[in-house]
């Protein structure tokens, strides 16, 4: 897939789980990264409780170089069997297809960047279906595919997909914040829709892990005030969220808006509390 975007600067990856297996990739230890990684997958499979452990493994995937294809290839070719070899090299594909894709809105997105977004997540969807029949569990492959769907514009996918997640994560908060995502109104779903799945989550969550969910209501209404230019009413709709779960992202999000009514050191004091909750998060960087 030819590139349309100048190549992102990498930064460094400072977790010392992602850092030890983007070392691997570097060093082409396909054996070692079998072992590594396989060895999340099997914790996974012996305890659902261990699905943040196993998404932060593969998360490094997004931040590797984009010149790692030979290398994840080359693994998937002498291992075609191997499940987390394929989801690899999926994340991998479905990286760089939303890096093509970049962040705008889909009526801003040049038609070049549309076509190699779907290039790559062509390649990771064939990836993540050869997947499915490799694993007794195979949570990564749904949530992947939840994303590509999302992007495809398939909310009945999505949905299936997000099902199948659950089943083998039932406690988790991770699959149901993803599927939340898909009920913004910027994907076609509506606050109606993220109040009722919301309603439903409950019973299956702690209340720290329902409060995750929760945020995103009042997260996303931050958002859509700040491309209403309304920054006052955004800090208070990011201060809710930030009282039911102060994520990085919430965090960056506010920094942003306190920054556009140049209040530069609250601004500051919530890129500092972000970066140290996740230390290369682009966008607070950037920030």
């Amino acid at each position: 897939v030819a590139d349309v975007r100048p190549a992102r600067p990498l930064v460094a990856i400072v977790d010392p789980e992602q850092r030890l297996i983007a070392v691997l990739v570097e060093e082409r230890a396909a054996a070692a990264l079998e072992r590594v990684l396989g060895g999340y997958q099997l914790a996974f499979e012996q305890d659902a409780k261990s699905v943040r452990a196993l998404e932060n493994a593969f998360r490094t995937f997004r931040k590797i170089p984009g010149n790692s294809e030979e290398t994840l290839s080359a693994w998937v070719q002498g291992s075609p069997s191997s499940y987390v070899a394929r989801v690899a090299r999926s994340a991998f594909y479905l990286s760089q297809g939303l890096e093509a894709r970049g962040t705008d809105f889909a009526q801003d997105t040049p038609e070049k960047s549309i076509r190699a977004m779907r290039a790559y997540l062509e390649k990771a969807s064939a990836d993540l279906e050869r997947s499915l029949g490799l694993s007794p569990k195979p949570y990564l492959s749904h949530r992947y595919l939840m994303t590509i769907a999302l992007y495809a514009g398939s909310r009945g996918v999505t949905k299936s997909r997000y099902e199948e997640a659950a089943k083998l994560a039932p406690a988790s908060a991770e699959p149901r914040l993803a599927y939340m995502i898909s009920l913004e109104p910027r994907w076609g779903g509506s606050y109606r829709e993220m109040e009722a799945f919301l309603a439903e989550s409950r019973a299956a969550l702690d209340p720290g892990a329902a409060n995750r969910l929760a945020a995103r209501i009042p997260a996303y209404r931050g958002f859509e005030s700040n491309r209403a230019k309304d920054f006052r009413k955004a800090v208070e709709h990011f201060d809710e969220a930030i009282r039911l779960d102060d994520d990085a992202d919430s965090l960056c999000q506010r920094a942003y808006t306190l920054a556009e009514l140049k209040r530069f050191a609250e601004a500051f004091a919530d890129v500092g509390r972000a970066l140290s909750k996740v230390r290369d998060h682009r966008n607070c960087m950037r920030r």
